[in-house]
């Protein structure tokens, strides 16, 4: 099959008439590699050549250019050129025939590192989890390829925020107003959206303050409104994780839990309707990633296995990233920037949450900056949003608690949204206008 349209492609970009159009279209959406023979290699690149020297494309300069290049004993064996010009009709989608030989390519390329994969098994000096990781991202690099190729043109864009616009208002009379994650605060998804696909967004607080609590709101509420989503703790088992979601669900402590100190009847609850509840949330943890390169398999892999929207990454200083030679703030400049990559390569929402230095303590106001990430100013620079938690109780000072969206790339910033913390949930949610401090 990839012979064939390789034929039909040459010979659109050869045809008399829609060569002219053709041309620049083939030359720009595939490769040398894309055409499994070498005849047609040659032949593709002769075209690639004379397209930059601007000569006329036509049997006879394809030929000169072919002998030109040394393919004397080709020029010869493709005299019957017209032969494989008719192997183009007027009316041909050449668009279909170009996704079909890229298809075919990466099927080639498919097999091949499977092939390849299948051997490295039996090295012995291979470590499983380096193998695991070259098989992922060997695949993912070949389902990836091309896209960062394509040059769009302002008609193609102004298409494609035209469809979702229409998309977005079908929706808003179905009743629907967040076309992101749903975060749980109602402010902050009616500035946001919810969290949005392709973004990387950092939650950061003082230590001890509340931040993982938090990510933990917005990675439940997530799964409980069906959207799939991923919690990777780099500081705790997983159980640890999975029990403070119980806990918000049931207002029972994890210690209690751990240590068999239930009442029967709640016993009977956590063991029955809450487990039923729990087994059904598309939901998955992990705590097995330590660097860089492991957190990327994994999104990648959990992104193409379970269509996950949302990855949670608790916390961003923990991820190791080794760079030979290279300071610590390198390190962490470099896993945000890899991060927000991610995010936009896998079209969705990434939030990390930060550590802060030791800045606000020194200020009088004990405000925090976006330049307070602990290790890197890096962090918030790539971030699409920055979102801080503020416990001022807990520095002395009797005001409520608070979420500050301290950036949004894509918007408007809220400098406060009171939240309210349940002590028995271990929950933070939205105050009403009417719970807030001084109002009436």
């Amino acid at each position: 099959m990839g012979n064939d349209t390789a034929k039909v492609i040459l010979a659109a970009a050869l045809h008399p008439q829609d060569g002219p159009a053709n041309l620049p279209i083939i030359l720009d959406q595939l490769k040398p590699e894309d055409f499994p023979l070498e005849r047609d290699r040659a032949i593709f690149l002769a075209l690639q050549s004379l397209d930059q020297k601007r000569i006329p494309v036509d049997p006879i300069t394809l030929l000169q250019e072919l002998e030109a290049q040394g393919q004397k004993v080709l020029a010869s064996e493709i005299l019957k050129i017209d032969e494989l010009v008719g192997h183009w009709c007027r009316g041909f989608s050449l668009d279909y025939h170009i996704d079909q030989l890229k298809a075919c390519t990466k099927r080639r390329k498919l097999t091949e590192h499977l092939y390849s994969a299948l051997k490295e098994t039996e090295d012995p000096s291979l470590e499983y989890r380096e193998l695991e990781e070259k098989v992922i991202q060997g695949i993912m690099a070949i389902l990836d390829e091309g896209r960062e190729r394509e040059t769009k043109t302002p008609d193609r864009l102004f298409r494609s925020v035209l469809d979702l616009y229409y998309t977005r208002k079908a929706q808003r009379k179905e009743g629907k107003t967040i076309f992101g994650v749903p975060t749980a605060f109602r402010s902050l998804d009616g500035v946001l959206g919810g969290l949005q696909e392709g973004t990387l967004g950092i939650l950061a607080a003082r230590q001890h303050h509340g931040k993982s609590t938090v990510a933990m709101d917005i990675f439940f509420h997530a799964g409980k409104n069906g959207v799939p989503s991923l919690y990777m703790s780099l500081e705790q088992p997983s159980e640890e994780t999975l029990l403070f979601l119980v806990q918000k669900e049931m207002g029972l402590k994890p210690l209690d839990i751990k240590t068999g100190n239930l009442p029967p009847d709640e016993e009977r609850w956590l063991t029955s309707k809450i487990y039923e509840k729990f087994k059904l949330l598309p939901l998955f943890f992990e705590d097995q990633t330590r660097t860089l390169a492991e957190v990327s398999v994994k999104i990648r892999r959990m992104t193409l296995c379970h269509k996950i929207k949302l990855a949670v990454i608790d916390y961003l200083q923990l991820v190791e990233n080794p760079l030979k030679g290279e300071p610590r703030h390198i390190e962490v400049a470099g896993i945000s920037r890899t991060l927000k990559r991610l995010a936009m390569e896998l079209k969705i929402a990434i939030l990390a949450l930060s550590q802060l230095n030791k800045s606000p303590e020194e200020r009088t106001t004990k405000e925090i900056h976006l330049s307070d990430m602990r290790e890197s100013e890096a962090i918030s620079q790539d971030a699409d949003y920055v979102l801080f938690l503020h416990r001022p109780r807990l520095m002395g000072r009797d005001d409520q608690d608070h979420l500050e969206l301290a950036k949004n790339r894509h918007g408007e910033t809220i400098s406060r949204i009171n939240v309210q913390w349940d002590r028995c949930c271990n929950s933070y949610s939205e105050m009403k206008k009417h719970e807030e401090p001084g109002s009436q």
